[in-house]
C-alpha cells in the first residue's frame, strides 16, 4: 500500500489533518498517527518536522487521519 503515502521531501499542499508516519529513532521503527500541517510546518511541539517520514491525503478530522494512518501502516 505504498501509494497511499507521500515519501520524500514533499510537503502537504494545504493546512489540515493528515495521516503521518513518524520516526524518532531508526532503531525503533515508524509509528502511524495524525499530524496537523499549519501551512509551513507540522504544528505539534511533540512532533518535530524531521520526525515525519511520510504523510497521506488531507482528512476532515484528527480521528479520520489517525484511523487511516493505522489502516495503511506498512508494518502491518
Amino acid at each position: 500500500m505504498t501509494e497511499f503515502w507521500n515519501y520524500g521531501d514533499d510537503q502537504p499542499g494545504e493546512p489540515g489533518w493528515y495521516p503521518v508516519l513518524r520516526c524518532w529513532d531508526p532503531e525503533e521503527g515508524i509509528f502511524p498517527g495524525a499530524g496537523f500541517w499549519n501551512g509551513s510546518s507540522w504544528n505539534n511541539p511533540n512532533l518535530p518536522d524531521q520526525a515525519v517520514s511520510s504523510f497521506g491525503s488531507r482528512c476532515a478530522s484528527r480521528t479520520e487521519a489517525e484511523r487511516l494512518a493505522y489502516e495503511h501502516d506498512p508494518d502491518c
